[in-house]
């Protein structure tokens, strides 16, 4: 419904903030919430359902470049150390991949989970972003 690629930026980029600057600020153990953020990252940033996503990605890999620059991931929410773990763990370097977004915020989702129903949906989220993730970025080991 918004005419331009930039006012539809603005939309999820105010999604994101709300969800991670907002409520998980509030809620540090709703694993909802981060199930919620780490799709956004998947479906919203990282594929082609929407005709603006490549706008998104640009965007946000502005936004992780110059965090990134600073050392500043505290304006992002991040944790270095668990940004580390995940690049390990997942096998993924690029962190201004929003796929590398989606699993870390699935990641952290499932350190809160208390196990039930998020938990799954958390660990198809990792998945399926992992695959889209290595389907992108094929010469990394």
């Amino acid at each position: 419904m918004m005419p331009t690629h930039e006012d539809r930026w603005r939309w999820v980029g105010a999604a994101i903030s709300l969800i991670r600057d907002r409520g998980l600020v509030l809620n540090p153990t709703e694993s909802e919430l981060y199930r919620e953020l780490a799709w956004l990252f998947e479906l919203k940033l990282g594929t082609n359902i929407d005709m603006a996503a490549p706008v998104y990605r640009a965007k946000w890999r502005e936004i992780v470049e110059d965090v990134a620059r600073r050392n500043a991931w505290e304006e992002l929410k991040m944790d270095r150390g668990v940004m580390d773990e995940v690049a390990k763990a997942y096998g993924m370097s690029d962190v201004a991949d929003p796929m590398f977004s989606a699993v870390y915020w699935a990641h952290v989702g499932i350190s809160v989970s208390d196990g039930k129903g998020d938990l799954a949906f958390l660990n198809e989220i990792i998945r399926q972003s992992r695959a889209i993730y290595r389907r992108t970025h094929r010469d990394e080991p």
